[in-house]
């Protein structure tokens, strides 16, 4: 689908938002990685099949973003969560 608008514009609009198109799309990975990460389905999968779902191509490069986003470890951020219930989270509609 095109969007019939240039680079330029595209840059622009996420200059005006104060953001960069990768940095958003990082963004929405981490949330879903986060949404996966609660989700009590999810308790089986290994940390590197949820970075292979949310796009990232290697463990270590996923687990550095997501320190730096959410202050934890993947693994920490799981064991957090599993001590306690998970209300429905409702995901990002930027959820890839």
């Amino acid at each position: 689908m095109a969007l019939n608008v240039s680079e330029r514009s595209l840059r622009y609009a996420f200059a005006d938002l104060n953001t960069t198109f990768s940095t958003l799309v990082a963004e929405a990975r981490v949330a879903k990685a986060k949404a996966l990460l609660r989700d009590e389905s999810q308790r089986e999968q290994r940390i590197i099949e949820i970075a292979l779902r949310c796009g990232y191509q290697s463990a270590s490069h996923f687990a550095r973003q997501f320190r730096e986003r959410v202050g934890m470890a993947p693994t920490a951020y799981r064991e957090h969560y599993a001590l306690r219930p998970v209300a429905k989270i409702q995901e990002s509609p930027l959820a890839l």
